[in-house]
């Protein structure tokens, strides 16, 4: 189906999801040792996928829902300047590869953006993205650059084998 082109959403649209900007996020179901899609997140809830149109909205999370921390997946992270990130196992040699192209696609999702602040007391909204009969609610994590899934069709995220992790990716601005 197509639906022409939308504008990006705005940030009054996504409120905490907004991500320092970015409206590309890239989607990754083993826990962020590669990426398998990516979403644009479009005005007035339009989701464009890799796999298809569909639908974002931004939804409750429960009262003592925990903030997932970015810094648990994705490549390790090193603080800096001490020494360099390592690179991650599916490196090529020559320092190329998917994980490679993943890193430079996007900021460290460990630490880029500043810590996300909410008034006192209020958890941070999830969102529900919905393609191809799938409905994946994710929440948004620490440092508002990445987020991790709640669950998928109603099935909790705990019940899956890996964990599906996504970041914003800063500076791309289509699929």
């Amino acid at each position: 189906e197509e639906r022409g082109t939308p504008p990006l959403a705005e940030a009054w649209e996504l409120a905490e999801w907004d991500a320092q900007g970015a409206r590309v996020w890239a989607y990754s179901a083993n826990g962020g040792v590669s990426e398998q899609g990516r979403f644009e997140l479009r005005a007035e809830g339009l989701l464009r996928t890799t796999w298809g149109w569909g639908e974002w909205a931004l939804v409750p999370s429960k009262p003592g829902d925990p903030v997932p921390q970015a810094a648990t997946f994705w490549s390790p992270h090193c603080p800096p300047p001490s020494r360099p990130c390592p690179g991650p196992a599916n490196e090529a040699p020559d320092g190329g590869g998917e994980a490679a192209a993943l890193a430079s696609a996007a900021p460290d999702a460990g630490t880029g953006g500043p810590p996300l602040t909410l008034p006192t007391g209020q958890a941070p909204m999830h969102m529900a993205l919905t393609w191809n009969g799938v409905t994946d609610v994710v929440a948004l994590c620490d440092n508002g650059m990445a987020f991790e899934l709640v669950s998928r069709n109603g099935r909790p995220a705990g019940t899956y084998r890996k964990k599906t992790v996504g970041r914003a990716l800063l500076g791309i601005t289509e699929l």
